[in-house]
């Protein structure tokens, strides 16, 4: 187990990165060997740890013995444990650490065992010419063979890799301290203020259980047409009520779309939607009926052109709506409709339906 000159801690999430770094600089650059003897990168196949070495004593060592220790320090490599107890090991064991900083990371971020001048941004070319004089200082590498245009090159290309990278692998977004306490206070709040909610809750199903019982009482004591009266007030309907307002409000409808047509062309509209022909006096009416046919609505033999402009095809389907829904009707709201128009057929297709219940107004002999 021979020592390395280079150790390099970082996260495994940042693999991509150190590898740019170890290829371009260290190995592209510096001529290191690809070997854990020169460089000891656990991420990295040839620099880590061979199998059956014992992990922990091999890294310990590793540290210890290294001439120069790189922290590839990310928001990766701040959320890891084992990171950070490397940065905690390195402090005490190691003679020389280089922290390499890559954004959103700050110097102020890195940690107070760490010596922030030594630090220096990964993707800043001035930072990496530092780097390379720190290197030949550490490891008495000769980097006077190294050609100016090759190291740019080098440069240009790692920081080019790690920003390509990093745009298609974003940082998980930083979380301050600041951040994470004000939530825990938040979340202590929320469960308070869950807590008293759920004593209110219970307070209040106690107190509608009441409420529920009174009601009841009181409707054994009103008569049915107040306790009715007092319901709809207060928005509480019975299922026939319910059932009525739906009826009404499908008449309006109705009504609505039938509005703008004559009386004499709502008979017409009657006789072709039932089948039953009134009789209408065609030259009283020749005007009303000479216009429904120039607008398409009725064709030479007055009958209802349906689906010949938007409006007649409305009014078939609001009559259609009504139909359907009076004809699954219940047998409380026909007992009601008959009640409430005594004088009317409770037949949908009569024509005392349409005229007393539904409330179209017609003109025919």
């Amino acid at each position: 187990m021979s020592a390395c000159k280079v150790f390099i801690s970082h996260s495994s999430e940042d693999v991509p990165i150190v590898r740019s770094f170890v290829d371009n600089i260290l190995i592209g650059t510096f001529l290191l060997d690809h070997s854990a003897d020169d460089i000891f990168c656990t991420s990295l196949p040839g620099m880590s740890i061979e199998p059956g070495e014992q992990w922990r004593e091999e890294i310990k060592r590793k540290l210890s013995d290294a001439e120069v220790v790189f922290f590839i320090i990310t928001p990766n490599f701040k959320s890891s444990e084992v990171c950070l107890n490397e940065m905690g090991a390195a402090w005490v064991m190691c003679d020389y650490i280089i922290p390499l900083i890559v954004d959103p990371i700050k110097f102020d971020q890195i940690g107070a065992l760490i010596n922030v001048k030594q630090g220096e941004k990964l993707l800043s070319e001035t930072g990496l010419d530092r780097v390379k004089g720190k290197l030949h200082k550490l490891l008495g590498v000769d980097s006077s063979g190294v050609k100016d245009d090759y190291w740019t090159e080098q440069k240009k290309k790692l920081i080019k890799d790690v920003e390509e990278h990093i745009k298609n692998n974003p940082f998980p977004l930083p979380v301050s301290k600041d951040t994470i306490e004000n939530l825990q206070r938040e979340n202590c709040m929320l469960e308070s203020e869950l807590e008293v909610k759920k004593v209110l809750s219970s307070k209040l199903i106690k107190e509608n259980e009441n409420l529920l019982s009174r009601i009841n009482a009181l409707e054994l004591i009103k008569d049915a047409e107040t306790v009715k009266e007092v319901n709809i007030s207060h928005g509480v309907l019975d299922n026939l009520e319910i059932e009525y307002k739906e009826f009404e409000d499908l008449i309006k409808e109705v009504i609505n779309k039938s509005n703008s047509f004559k009386p004499v062309i709502r008979t017409l509209i009657y006789s072709d939607f039932t089948g039953n022909k009134l009789m209408i006096d065609s030259q009283f009416y020749s005007a009303e009926i000479m216009y429904a046919m120039a607008n398409g609505i009725i064709d030479d033999d007055c009958n209802i052109e349906w689906s010949s402009i938007k409006a007649m095809r409305d009014l078939n389907d609001a009559l259609c709506k009504l139909k359907s829904f009076y004809e699954q009707a219940s047998s409380d709201l026909i007992n009601k409709i008959e009640n409430d128009y005594p004088e009317a057929n409770y037949d949908f297709d009569c024509l005392s339906f349409w005229e007393d219940v539904i409330g179209m107004k017609m003109d025919h002999d």
